[in-house]
């Protein structure tokens, strides 16, 4: 912890303990005999203070014991005794010591300004341009950011359109900026105030000297500093070294007005880092000083003009100066450090910046008291202030603020004496208690006793002073006006400890001597504080005219508010409770008029009797809580008035109250019940059996309690409670009661039969089957013998029940096989009933019992019944197969494939478990044998004919394939062409040759067309194979898609094959040569457009051109030979038409002269000896 810190705590840990202290001896000298008058938590709190007080003083003497030595007090008792001591703070050498070190940062400015000109000046003399112009640069730049900083100070502070912020936004640079610079010259002279300027000026003049300089400092000075020396060390380096430049040499020898460069530029170096330097150690002492960061201080500097003028205050260049706004706290010590330093301020108006000037108690970082610490121990600090406003205004509205006189307080104790008579104490235009502790603060000697030491004569005596002021004050014989004296006379002598002046202020002894709740208000004094000190409510009511909620809120007890006047409707509104106000006298009938409850009255301990009085009712005091006891023990209230005021006979019960008095009070049975009375009281209460059954009592319960059979039969008891409180049916039945009624009780069944009741009486009392055959009654009983009951007689049928087969499926009647059929019950009549076969077999019926009485193959095949023993009962094969049965299981049972087939069995349903052989013999037709897959091979084995199988559909090929004989196929049908395909391939048949063996000539016949050996059997994969082409095998053939993709040709090649012309094929990109291969003639090619040259390509000879339609020019054209297009069959008139030339036809084709003139060649001429000689070379006859 700092010392500063330790000190400020010490300070406050002090005046806490003296206060208390203070406060203990004045309870105890006006306390009555016997009596300390001291709470116990008071002296713990005081006890706790001085423990504080003492941990203090110990951190504080071990962080002082290095300067306790005796060397260091004899050093400090010595310059203390010295004449030079006292100069040095002396607001004299203050002065001075400011003058001169505002001049030394002056000149140093200017000649760091000076000297980096003329380091400009050489650079560009000596040609280094670059150079110069960076330095020239750094020169303007720290001009522009400082005239840009200005430019918004003169805004905000003189307007936009003010002539001086016109005047500067264009001639402000560098004009003002220059001004301004020497405006700074006023300062440290002492000039500043003199010259006639506005005080918004004399304010913003030191603050734009410490901007300036600063922004000198970091935006000229150190890169000026960086240049000069890179240059100055560069040069220097080359010179030793014998390598310097030219341009080097030059600068070397330059000079300006007759400083060369080893003077200009070390100077230039050393005075920016004196600059530098001085700036810096400034800026890191004042932040220091301040208490602030060194960026904060920075930022500070750099916003110049803006906030407090700190800088003005710390040189003195204003005489009066008023804080205008509430300070934020980091403006708190930088404000206080500055006035700490000034010494030029005669009036200091300080109430609006929100410091708390109650010295160690107020908070620190917003504390005015190093600045009250320094005016007293630096004579130095403000030493020109006469008038210090702390407090806005006054303590009464609408006075002036009261100013502090702090030059007459310094003079002594007569002088101060007389200030402080001048205005009259908390009162008028006179000072608060702020501004008398602030005032005494500043009048204290000796302030080292504060913090411990021996106490002197004069303090002691001021001690006694205050405690003899405080005992008088108790005891009332202390006027205001002697309290008045006393204080000021106290605090002119200036021996009063604080906390025992502060004790003078306080709430008690304002109280004491008189001041008024009015006066204490205008104090600034809390109502709390007022009551906490002795203030009575009716004196706030009647002198300050609280409400009744604010002297509530402030914590007056009911009494002191009834003493104060307030009634009772007053005291209800402000929540005091009933037990409060019952206190005061007050009785239920009254507070039931101001609209309290009754359950607060019975809280407040209002007895039933009272509340009777106030004609509360028995319902509301049911409802408020009270019980039946209560009511009961009060005799306030008779049992018939406590049920109409609705307790329960439960709540009865539990307040004593018997069951007989509730049956006189009305309680019905119901609600007795419920109390958890006994039966037995119940009935001995005279409650009858019928209201005992409506509450609930079982017939059990009440035969138990001595009540007969009439009476609960009379009680309406149904015959199953009477049967569950031991009653037999027969008692019942001779008691009266019904077989309906009996039914409704769940009697059962055999208990019935036992009772005498027949399966008819019992079926029309609405009994199932199923109940009776449950109760013992037999199948017989059930259904009865129909045909020996009707030869008796009509009359005789009385136990005939006639439950038909369906009731007793319905009813799930567990009756065996023999049991039903000997009930008269047949197989045609169960099966109508709706019994299953399998239901029947598992009662015992058989297969052939079953089958008579009509259940289908189906239904006996699921009930297990085999095909083996329903073939034996001769069930045919078709009701089989509608039973589901396969063929495999009717032929394993016996069936044959005659009767399968007979009975709606399909080829596919036999022909995986009979042979084809017998597939045949039951009369299959082949077509339906080769729908499920039976090849040629094998119906030819199965004994099919030819003929029969060629009428099924197949080829020739496949049956000569499979085995048949050519007689076989010629008695088929088959022709003669058809026999000799067979021998053949299929290339073979497409040319219609057979080549020779050994140098025979070959055979030859008619081809056989793709269409025709389709009809044959051939697939188009051996169509493909032998040769045919795609369109012959599509097209011609008749084959389809599927089957030519199966053969294996391309999607494209089928495309061609869609119907689409051949040009609209060669427009889709269909080459001559691809069209050819899938079987397009040469004339639907030529039709389609293709050249002449495509089609030569393609290999097509020129007697096929010919005959397609090209003429000789296209024959020509494709490159053809003269004789090639002779021997297609064009004549020389042709060979002419398409530009054969006519040496051609006599070279090639040996063309006479008169051919040659007959084709219509002219220019021919024979008497030509190059034309006569080749004619006779080439037809020397």
């Amino acid at each position: 912890m700092r010392e500063g810190t330790i000190r400020r705590e010490l300070h406050k840990a002090v005046d806490a303990a003296e206060s208390l202290q203070l406060k203990i001896r004045v309870r105890r000298s006006t306390a009555p005999d016997g009596s300390d008058g001291i709470d116990a938590h008071v002296e713990e709190e005081l006890a706790a203070h001085q423990e504080r007080r003492r941990s203090l003083q110990g951190l504080l003497a071990r962080s002082s014991q290095a300067q306790s030595s005796p060397e260091l007090l004899k050093a400090r008792s010595w310059k203390s005794a010295s004449c030079y001591s006292r100069c040095m703070h002396s607001s004299l050498w203050a002065v001075f010591t400011r003058s001169l070190n505002g001049l030394l940062v002056v000149w140093l400015y200017f000649m760091d300004v000076i000297s980096d000109i003329e380091v400009m000046m050489l650079l560009f003399s000596s040609g280094y341009f670059i150079y110069g112009l960076i330095a020239a640069s750094l020169l303007f730049i720290q001009f522009v950011a400082v005239y840009l900083r200005v430019l918004p100070y003169l805004r905000a502070t003189f307007g936009r359109a003010s002539w001086l912020h016109q005047l500067f936004l264009y001639l402000g640079l560098p004009m003002g900026m220059i001004l301004l610079d020497l405006l700074m010259f006023l300062e440290p002279f002492g000039l500043l105030p003199i010259v006639p300027l506005p005080d918004r000026m004399r304010q913003f003049i030191p603050a734009y000297k410490a901007t300036r300089i600063i922004a000198e400092v970091m935006l000229e000075s150190l890169p000026q500093c960086l240049l000069q020396s890179y240059i100055f060390v560069t040069v220097m380096s080359h010179l030793q070294h014998h390598t310097e430049s030219v341009d080097e040499v030059r600068l070397i020898n330059s000079a300006v007005e007759g400083a060369t460069f080893a003077d200009v530029l070390p100077r230039s170096i050393v005075i920016s880092v004196l600059a530098m330097l001085k700036t810096w150690i400034e800026l890191v002492y004042s932040a220091r000083e301040a208490g602030i960061s060194v960026r904060t201080k920075v930022v500070q500097l750099w916003n110049v003009g803006h906030g407090l003028p700190l800088d003005a205050l710390k040189r003195g260049a204003i005489f009066e100066w008023s804080c205008t706004y509430h300070l934020a706290n980091g403006e708190v010590a930088p404000l206080l450090d500055a006035l700490i330093k000034n010494s030029s301020l005669s009036r200091l108006h300080m109430a609006e910046a929100g410091l708390d000037w109650t010295g160690p108690e107020a908070e620190k970082l917003r504390s005015g008291a190093p600045l009250i610490e320094a005016i007293v121990s630096t004579p130095a600090c403000l030493s020109e202030l006469k008038h210090f406003v702390i407090s806005q205004r006054g303590f009464i509205d609408g006075i002036g603020a009261y100013e502090i006189p702090v030059a007459r307080l310094r003079k002594g104790r007569d002088s101060a004496l007389d200030a402080l008579r001048e205005a009259p104490l908390l009162r008028g235009s006179g000072p608060n208690r702020v501004e008398l502790m602030l005032m005494a603060d500043l009048l204290r000697k000796n302030r080292r006793l504060t913090v411990g030491g021996a106490v002197s004569d004069e303090v002691e005596a001021s001690e006694k002073a205050v405690l003899s002021l405080h005992e008088k004050a108790k005891r009332g014989e202390v006027s205001r006006s002697l309290w008045e004296e006393k204080v000021t006379e106290l605090m002119a002598a200036g021996e009063t400890r604080r906390a025992h002046f502060r004790s003078l202020l306080d709430t008690d002894m304002l109280h004491d001597v008189g001041f008024s709740v009015g006066q204490m208000q205008s104090l600034g004094i809390s109502h709390r504080e007022m009551r906490e000190v002795g203030y009575t409510a009716e004196q706030l009511r009647s002198g300050l005219g609280l409400s009744d909620v604010s002297l509530r809120d402030l914590g007056y007890s009911p009494l002191e508010l009834h003493q104060a006047g307030l009634s009772l409707d007053q005291l209800h509104t402000l929540g005091c409770t009933a037990t409060d106000l019952r206190e005061l006298g007050y009785t239920a009938n009254d507070l039931r008029r101001v609209r309290i409850t009754l359950v607060e009255l019975r809280d407040a301990g209002y007895e039933v009797v009272d509340l009777r009085e106030a004609n509360f009712k028995g319902s509301e005091m049911r409802t408020a809580g009270f019980t039946a006891a209560d009511l009961k023990r009060s005799k306030a209230f008779s049992v018939r008035e406590m049920k109409e005021s609705g307790y329960t006979a439960a709540e009865m019960k539990a307040g004593g109250i018997d069951a007989a008095r509730l049956y006189i009070a009305g309680y019905d049975s119901v609600e007795v019940s419920q109390a958890s009375f006994s039966l037995q009281q119940l009935a001995n209460a005279g409650y009858a059996a019928r209201e005992l059954r409506r509450a609930g009592h079982t017939a059990a319960a009440m035969r138990e309690a001595g009540f007969s059979l009439e009476k609960l039969r009379a009680a309406e008891y149904q015959p199953a409670e009477l049967q569950s409180a031991g009653y037999d049916a027969a008692e019942l039945r001779e008691a009266g009661t019904s077989l309906f009624a009996l039914k409704q009780a769940n009697t059962p069944v055999e208990t019935l039969k036992e009772a005498g009741y027949k399966a008819d009486r019992l079926k029309q009392q609405g009994y199932t089957a199923a109940e009776l055959a449950n109760g013992g009654f037999t199948a017989k009983e059930l259904r009865g013998w129909r045909d020996m009951l009707y030869a008796k007689g009509p009359g005789d049928n009385t136990d005939y029940a006639g439950y038909t087969a369906k009731e007793l499926r319905d009813g799930n009647v567990d009756f065996s096989a023999a049991e039903l059929l000997a009930g008269g019950y047949t197989e045609v009549e169960l099966r109508e009933g709706g019994y299953s076969a399998t239901a029947l077999v598992n009662k015992g019926f058989t297969c052939a019992q079953l089958l008579s009485g009509g259940y289908s193959a189906k239904e006996l095949y699921d009930a297990g019944f085999g095909p083996d023993i329903l073939y034996k009962l001769e069930v045919s094969a078709d009701e089989m197969r509608r039973a589901g049965l396969k063929a495999d299981h009717l032929l394993a049972a016996g069936y044959n494939a005659f009767n399968l087939k007979e009975g709606g069995y399909t080829v596919k349903d036999i022909s995986h478990v009979v042979s084809w052989k017998e597939m045949r013999t039951a009369g299959f037709r082949p077509v339906e044998l080769a729908a499920v897959g039976c090849d040629v091979n094998q119906l030819l084995h199965a004994g099919y004919p030819p003929i029969e199988l060629r009428e099924a559909g197949y080829s020739a090929k496949r049956l000569f394939e499979s085995g048949a004989t050519a007689p076989e196929l010629e008695a088929a049908g088959y022709g003669e062409r058809a026999l000799y395909a067979m021998r053949l391939s299929v290339e073979q048949l497409r040319k219609g040759e057979v080549m020779a063996q050994g140098e025979g000539a070959p055979t030859r016949f008619k081809p056989y067309r793709s269409s025709e050996l389709k009809e044959l059997g051939y697939s188009a994969v051996e169509l493909r194979d032998g040769g045919f082409a795609a369109r012959d095998v599509m097209v011609e053939g008749g084959y389809t898609e599927v089957a030519m993709t199966e053969a294996g040709y391309k999607r494209r090649t089928l495309d061609a094959l869609d119907g689409r012309p051949v040009v609209k094929l060669r427009l889709a990109g269909y080459g001559c040569r691809e069209l050819k291969r899938i079987g397009f003639p040469a004339a639907d090619l030529h039709a389609g457009g293709y050249s002449c040259k495509e089609m030569s390509e393609v290999s097509y000879g020129v007697d096929v051109l010919r005959k397609v339609g090209y003429s000789a020019a296209d024959v020509r054209g494709a490159g053809h030979k003269i004789k090639a297009a002779r021997d297609a069959g064009f004549g020389l008139r042709d060979l002419r038409v398409g530009g054969y030339p006519w040496k051609e036809a006599v070279i090639f084709l040996k063309a006479t002269h008169a051919e040659l003139v007959d084709a219509g060649y002219d220019g021919i001429d024979p008497r030509d000896p190059a034309i006569n000689a080749l004619f006779k070379q080439y037809r020397p006859e």
